[in-house]
């Protein structure tokens, strides 16, 4: 019964309130599990069938995988929100809006963050890895720029003439934005970080991750070499009273 398109006699069903997330509408379906002994988990038997679980226990919230790669296209193209896309699905479930389908916004955000963690270990083939994606290494997931100068990457060293090393200088330009503040409305325990300082972001959690870093030096004033620049000291100056951070400091290639 584990083959597709068979009945499975001990079938078990699903929760009544199964959601389905298609390009076609927000559908409730009835929906059974193959209960035979050593059966797949019942994520597993979703995801053979092209549907993401939004949860690996007892799922019964999904979305296609068509509607995703959809999504994720028109969030990074159009930057169309998940309320504004879901709103969208609704309509074409319901036009008159007088039988709307369940609210799963919630649930599908976490299909996106699990579908974009998996897509970017995938990508560089980590979950290949002996110790799998646990052993990746801190800025294992950034793409290297391939414009910038690397050595031993894309620039021999030696081939490089005396006279001519100017062109391969590495330009990095740092900027911060000191109004983007972060409210602290939440934990670790109920919004964990997915590859936590796997990609551009530094390492945040851990004995060396930047929160024992700030905790160590938040009282520490900031250097500013330049007598105008008033952002560094009217960054101190702000009220910090329910915020994680009040900030975000960035380095990049120019």
């Amino acid at each position: 019964c584990r083959s597709l398109g068979v009945i499975c006699p001990k079938k078990k069903p699903a929760a009544t309130d199964f959601v389905l997330y298609d390009t076609t509408g927000v559908h409730e379906l009835a929906v059974d599990f193959c209960g035979c002994k050593g059966a797949p988990e019942r994520r597993q038997q979703c995801m053979r069938v092209c549907w993401w679980p939004a949860t690996v226990k007892e799922p019964n919230t999904c979305a296609t995988f068509a509607l995703i790669k959809l999504f994720q296209i028109l969030n990074c193209l159009g930057k169309l929100s998940a309320y504004d896309f879901l709103r969208g699905l609704e309509m074409v479930t319901n036009h008159d809006g007088l039988d709307r389908p369940p609210d799963r916004r919630k649930p599908f955000m976490h299909i996106m963050r699990e579908w974009r963690e998996v897509k970017r270990h995938k990508r560089f083939k980590s979950g290949h890895a002996a110790g799998g994606v646990r052993t990746t290494a801190r800025g294992g997931l950034a793409l290297v720029c391939r414009a910038c100068p690397q050595p031993d990457w894309n620039i021999d060293p030696a081939r490089v003439e005396a006279g001519f090393k100017f062109l391969y200088f590495l330009f990095l330009a740092q900027d911060a934005n000191f109004r983007l503040a972060n409210r602290n409305v939440s934990s670790e325990e109920a919004d964990p970080i997915l590859g936590d300082g796997f990609g551009y972001f530094a390492l945040r959690e851990g004995e060396d991750g930047y929160k024992a870093h700030i905790e160590k030096h938040a009282s520490e004033q900031e250097i500013s070499s330049c007598a105008g620049f008033q952002a560094m000291f009217l960054a101190n100056m702000k009220q910090i009273k329910g915020l994680r951070s009040t900030g975000v400091g960035g380095v990049t290639c120019s």
